[in-house]
C-alpha cells in the first residue's frame, strides 16, 4: 500500500513541475517574421548626373544607419555591385541579391534632375519575394550643394523610418527589465510608455505593392528607465501571457518623433515651419480610375445606293463626350468600362428626299476584362495591357423620305492591346497606343434593310498621351481613328434604296481628366 502511495504521490508531483513549467504562449506570425530586420543591403544610388551626388550620398546614409546601430550593414562589392537603377527594375535580379548576401532588407535610392530641380526617391524592399515595402519621394530641390542635398537625404531616410510598422526591438530581457535599440535620438524620453507588438497582417497596394496599411497587437507595454542616444532601458509593465516578450520583439513608441526640418523648402511646407506638424503621407490609389474627356470628332459616312450610286453625309466638328472607369480585381487584374457620345447633323444628299438634314448621335460602348504587365515594378512605369471583352457601335439617324440613310448598328467580342511608356526619367509624361481586334464582328441595320450582310470589316485604333499631375490626378489626350463597313446582297432587301455598302469613318480628338482612388 505505501508502494502504491508513493508511486500515485510522484506522478502529482511531477504533472504538477511540468504545469509549472509549461511554456508560455507563442504568439507567431509569418507577416511579422518577413518585416524581422537584422542586416540591411545598400545598393549604390543612381543619378542622372553623371554620379556626381550618387556616390557621396551612398556612403551618407550607410553611415546615417550604421550609426542609428538598429540593422547591421552590407555594402555593395564584386558581383553585388548593382545599382539601384538595375535593382528597381528587377524583381529577381533583388531576390538573388538577398539571398546571396543574406540580408532581409534592401534600400535603393534615386537623384534624377529635371526642368523642375532635384527629385529623390528611397525604396525599402523587404521579404524573400523582395517586395517594396516603403517609398518617400522629394521633389523640385532647387538647391544644387552637397551639403544641401546631404540634409535633404536624411530627411528621406527619417521618412522610410517613420512609415515602418515598427520603431525598433527589444535586445534582452533579465526579469521585467529589458533593453532597448532606442534611445534619445529616437525621440524617447525618461518615463516615456512604449509597446511591445506583433503585427498580424500587412496590406499591400494591389499595383504598385508596398504598405498601405498594418494590423497589430499589443502583447505588452514598457516603461522606460534609462536612456543613452541610441539605447535604453525599461520595465514591463504589462505582459498578455507570462514570459511573451523576448528578444526581437518588435517595439512601437506611443509617440511619433517629429524632426525638424535641416532648412525649409516648398516641398516640406506642410511638415516644417514654425508650426511643424507630423508628417502623413496620403493614401495611394488602390481601387482603380475614373476618367471623363471632351473633344470632338470628324465624321463620314458614304453609303453606294444601288439606284443613285454614292451618297456622303459628313461633319468636321461633332461635340463628343467620353467616360471610362478601370477597376483594379487585384495586382494584375481589372476590369474596364467605357462609353462615348456624339451629337451631330448632317446634310441629306439624296435628291427629292426630305428633310434636308438629318439629326445624328453616335454612340460606342465597351466592357472589358484586362491583364496589365508591368515591364518594371513601377505602376507609372513601361507597361502593356491585354484586353478580352464586349463593344458595341451605334449609328441612329432621323428617318427620311424617301430614306437616304439608315440606322446601323456593330459590335462583337473584342481583343484589345495597349502599350504606354515615360518619355523620359525626368517628365511625368506617357506616350501609348492602342488598338481592338474584333472577332467575327456583327452587323444590323434599321429602317429598312439592304438585304444580306456578306462581309463586315472593323477597325479600331488610337495613341495617347498622360500627364501625371499628382499621385491622384492624370491629364489625358487622345486620337482615335475607326472604321466600320459592311458589304450587302441587295436581295432581299427591304427600303427603297437598297444599299451594296455602307462605312463611317471616325476621327476623335479629347482631351481629360483621370481620377486614381
Amino acid at each position: 500500500m505505501t508502494r502504491i502511495c508513493l508511486f500515485l504521490f510522484s506522478i502529482i508531483f511531477s504533472v504538477t513541475l511540468l504545469a509549472q513549467n509549461k511554456s508560455p504562449a507563442v504568439y507567431q506570425s509569418e507577416d511579422d517574421s518577413v518585416l524581422t530586420i537584422k542586416k540591411v543591403f545598400i545598393a549604390p544610388f543612381y543619378d542622372n548626373q553623371n554620379s556626381i551626388y550618387a556616390p557621396v550620398m551612398t556612403e551618407h546614409i550607410k553611415n546615417k544607419i550604421t550609426e542609428e546601430n538598429q540593422w547591421a550593414v552590407e555594402s555593395a562589392s564584386g558581383e553585388n555591385k548593382k545599382i539601384s537603377d538595375q535593382l528597381d527594375s528587377s524583381s529577381s535580379e533583388r531576390i538573388s541579391l538577398m539571398k546571396k548576401t543574406g540580408v532581409q532588407a534592401l534600400l535603393t535610392s534615386k537623384i534624377i534632375k529635371g526642368p523642375k530641380g532635384l527629385s529623390l526617391r528611397m525604396t525599402l524592399y523587404t521579404g524573400p519575394k523582395a517586395l517594396p515595402l516603403v517609398q518617400e519621394n522629394i521633389d523640385q530641390l532647387q538647391n544644387f550643394e552637397t551639403e544641401e542635398i546631404k540634409k535633404n537625404y536624411e530627411l528621406l531616410w527619417t521618412r522610410v523610418k517613420k512609415r515602418m510598422p515598427y520603431n525598433g526591438v527589444l535586445l534582452s530581457r533579465r526579469g521585467s527589465d529589458v533593453t532597448l535599440n532606442l534611445g534619445t535620438k529616437n525621440g524617447l524620453t525618461p518615463r516615456a510608455e512604449v509597446r511591445a507588438i506583433l503585427i498580424l497582417k500587412l496590406q499591400r497596394h494591389p499595383k504598385l505593392e508596398y504598405m498601405t496599411s498594418v494590423e497589430k497587437e499589443i502583447l505588452g507595454k514598457i516603461e522606460i528607465t534609462k536612456l543613452d542616444d541610441y539605447l535604453s532601458f525599461g520595465t514591463i509593465t504589462y505582459e498578455k501571457e507570462p514570459n511573451l516578450l523576448v528578444a526581437g520583439t518588435k517595439i512601437q513608441m506611443d509617440e511619433m518623433t517629429i524632426v525638424s526640418s535641416p532648412k525649409s523648402t516648398p516641398t516640406d511646407k506642410v511638415a516644417f515651419g514654425e508650426k511643424p506638424k507630423e508628417w502623413v503621407p496620403l493614401n495611394p490609389p488602390q481601387y482603380g480610375l475614373l476618367g471623363i474627356s471632351l473633344g470632338i470628332n470628324q465624321y463620314n459616312q458614304n453609303a453606294n445606293l444601288t439606284t443613285v450610286g454614292t451618297l456622303s453625309a459628313v461633319n468636321n466638328f461633332a461635340p463628343t463626350l467620353k467616360l471610362s472607369g478601370e477597376f483594379w480585381l487585384n495586382e494584375e487584374w481589372f476590369f474596364a468600362l467605357s462609353l462615348r457620345q456624339s451629337a451631330l447633323a448632317v446634310s441629306n444628299g439624296l435628291a427629292g428626299s426630305s428633310p434636308e438634314k438629318l439629326n445624328m448621335s453616335l454612340s460606342q460602348q465597351a466592357i472589358s476584362l484586362g491583364y496589365t504587365l508591368l515591364v518594371t515594378n513601377q505602376f507609372f512605369g513601361p507597361k502593356f495591357q491585354f484586353t478580352l471583352g464586349m463593344t458595341q457601335f451605334h449609328a441612329q439617324i432621323d428617318p427620311s423620305t424617301p430614306p437616304a440613310f439608315t440606322t446601323m448598328n456593330y459590335g462583337g467580342m473584342t481583343l484589345g492591346f495597349s502599350g504606354s511608356f515615360p518619355i523620359s526619367e525626368d517628365l511625368p509624361w506617357d506616350l501609348g497606343a492602342q488598338f481592338k481586334y474584333f472577332w467575327s464582328p456583327s452587323t444590323s441595320e434599321s429602317g429598312g434593310t439592304s438585304g444580306s450582310v456578306t462581309s463586315s470589316k472593323i477597325n479600331d485604333f488610337g495613341i495617347f498621351t498622360r500627364y501625371h499631375r499628382s499621385q491622384n490626378f492624370n491629364y489625358i489626350a487622345e486620337l482615335g481613328f475607326e472604321y466600320y463597313s459592311t458589304d450587302f446582297n441587295p436581295a432581299g432587301a427591304t427600303r427603297t434604296n437598297p444599299a451594296t455598302n455602307i462605312s463611317h469613318k471616325i476621327t476623335n480628338l479629347l482631351v481629360g481628366l483621370e481620377y486614381l482612388f
